[in-house]
């Protein structure tokens, strides 16, 4: 593995290796911690980095799940690491993290200067909970990028890669090309952060690559550049995707010991059968951002009925795996897909949906704080995200071709009784990332609120006491 060190000195790597890079992606499995299953964030994600280390990555940058449990916890697992991570625009980085190359880390191959130049995405703010971040903050990515390329050039670079945690949102737009198209000299950039489908495109220009491979780990970027060692210049490039189908490969014995004491660790916690699904409830990262889904009324309607309060309110995007999940069971004999429904559920399928550690909070809300959480969540409309709501114990009518902050069009409780847009209080259960300002939901940050138990746990019991649950909207959320 490659030493640390301070941007300018170059790391030398044999004449036959390949750089090995990543965009901190949206999933463990890929090339970051968190949202990730149960076999890495039980154990505090550690097994996530051994596993990079054993897979030889070389380099990646730091995007917001990086930060999901806070600078002590990412402090820890960047010394893990046996790779370079790099970020060319947190501000203050020094002061609240070690062993993060910034702006740019260079490689050498044959006497050529690679070098890598990290974008930590720029929504870092509203997608991590501030309290998580310290004094960080984020810059402007282009002048941040660009500027760190002039310098890593000063050094003898000649080659240039972008590591950027900004997506694409189809296969030539998005956040991803905006940044590709407003930078020059760079070679290749790596996406991450939306992972909505395979990209392999060029800019705008057509003189950088730019890929990202989908979400979970079921594809790569297999990138070729062509240099004249004589000059450093590139003088070809090309890239693929790659799809990684496991059936084709033989596992790595090295990764597979690593994880096996986990394994066994993990089997009697998270294998316990607490109930039974008898449709799959999906989640896909788009549709569940969209409209109310199955499993979002499940976790919403989990915390009224734990809670006994007339609403509860959860986003989208902590929703992270369909039920039954990917979870595999290594002890007992479940009933799974791809048998017949019904089917068993675990521990561990919870585990995964909701990977964050967050907790239920319980609390009181006005209906002018209501009415202004709705129009948050439905802010990014027609686009998905996160902070879309999935409600419990009332029903929403929206229009979601209306100006973004009037799209509310009416609110009422169950009863069709109005939830006017005043003072009046209802009692409501949340999560903490809400109650705290994630995903914009600024509007509750004041201080309110009593924190309950840990979400996962509370679905599960919830899931155990229903003994079945099946899929199922009702209408609470009605586009108009």
């Amino acid at each position: 593995m490659l030493p640390r060190g301070r941007p300018g000195l170059r790391r030398r790597l044999p004449a036959a290796a390949a750089l090995t890079c990543a965009a901190a992606a949206t999933r463990s499995r890929c090339s970051c911690w968190s949202p990730s299953p149960p076999l890495s964030s039980y154990f505090n994600e550690e097994p996530t980095i051994k596993a990079l280390n054993l897979i030889g990555l070389n380099a990646s940058t730091l995007g917001n799940h990086e930060f999901d449990k806070g600078l002590t916890a990412l402090n820890s697992l960047i010394s893990l690491a046996e790779f370079d991570y790099t970020s060319s625009n947190l501000t203050n980085l020094s002061t609240n993290l070690t062993g993060v190359e910034s702006p740019y880390v260079i490689y050498d191959f044959l006497d050529v200067g690679v070098a890598v130049i990290g974008i930590t995405d720029t929504d870092l703010a509203t997608v991590t909970l501030p309290a998580n971040l310290g004094t960080l903050t984020v810059s402007d990515p282009i002048t941040a990028a660009q500027a760190a390329r002039t310098a890593a050039a000063a050094q003898g670079a000649t080659v240039f890669i972008g590591v950027f945690h900004a997506g694409a949102s189809t296969a030539t737009t998005g956040q991803l090309f905006d940044l590709a198209n407003g930078l020059t000299g760079f070679d290749a950039i790596i996406g991450g952060h939306s992972h909505f489908a395979d990209v392999d495109a060029t800019t705008t220009a057509g003189t950088t690559l730019v890929v990202q491979p989908n979400i979970k780990g079921q594809s790569y970027a297999r990138i070729t550049l062509t240099v004249d060692t004589a000059t450093g210049a590139v003088t070809a490039r090309d890239a693929e995707i790659v799809q990684a189908l496991t059936a084709s490969v033989t596992a790595d014995p090295a990764v597979v010991s690593m994880l096996a004491t986990y394994r066994t660790d993990l089997a009697p916690i998270m294998d316990v059968i607490i109930g039974q699904a008898t449709g799959t409830f999906p989640r896909d990262g788009n549709a569940e951002r969209l409209a109310e889904a199955p499993l979002g009324n499940l976790v919403a309607d989990a915390l009224r009925a734990t809670y006994s309060t007339q609403l509860a309110y959860v986003n989208s995007g902590g929703l992270r795996a369909a039920l039954p999940s990917s979870y595999v069971t290594t002890t007992g004999t479940p009933v799974r897909p791809p048998a017949a429904a019904p089917w068993d559920l675990v521990k561990g399928d919870v585990y995964e949906l909701l990977p964050f550690g967050n907790m239920a909070v319980t609390r009181t809300v006005t209906g002018t704080q209501l009415w202004a959480m709705l129009e948050n969540g439905f802010s990014m409309l027609p686009a998905a995200a996160g902070r879309f709501p999935q409600i419990s114990g009332f029903k929403v009518v929206y229009n979601p071709a209306a100006a973004a902050g009037s799209r509310v069009v009416s609110v009422k409780l169950l009863d069709n009784t109005d939830i006017p847009n005043d003072s009046t209080t209802y009692t409501f259960a949340t999560i903490d990332f809400v109650n705290l300002g994630g995903d914009g939901y600024t509007v509750l940050n004041d201080g309110a609120g009593v924190q309950q138990a840990l979400m996962p746990e509370m679905v599960i019991a919830y899931i155990d006491s229903q003994n079945t649950i099946t899929p199922t909207t009702d209408g609470r959320l009605t586009a108009q």
